[in-house]
């Protein structure tokens, strides 16, 4: 599983909703493990929709993203995780805690 956290200096927080990112952190997820984790710089919301490498995330983890983009990410099959911390690691933990509960509730 790929999950990719919104966020400004270099990958150090997650980006105010208000401000514009600087890239996204790219967490490579399996059995619940951190395999990896690479930036990618540099991407605003409309080219992280065309990108070829959002085709491979499957969520995304913002502060805030307008309406329409948070719709269209979902249309395209990609969980979406609003949160109120500005750590990647914190909200990249919780995110990871919910969907193990839910799957175990499955």
């Amino acid at each position: 599983m790929k999950i990719a956290i919104q966020t400004t200096d270099g990958g150090k927080k997650i980006a105010n909703p208000f401000v514009r990112a600087g890239g996204f952190l790219v967490y490579d997820v399996d059995e619940w493990e951190i395999k990896n984790c690479h930036y990618c710089p540099e991407k605003t919301l409309d080219q992280l929709i065309e990108s070829k490498e959002a085709v491979e995330w499957d969520a995304i983890i913002s502060r805030g993203l307008p309406k329409d983009v948070k719709n269209q990410l979902e249309r395209m099959g990609k969980e979406v995780m609003i949160t109120f911390t500005d750590s990647p690691s914190n909200a990249l933990r919780a995110y990871l805690s919910n969907k193990m509960q839910s799957e175990m509730i499955l």
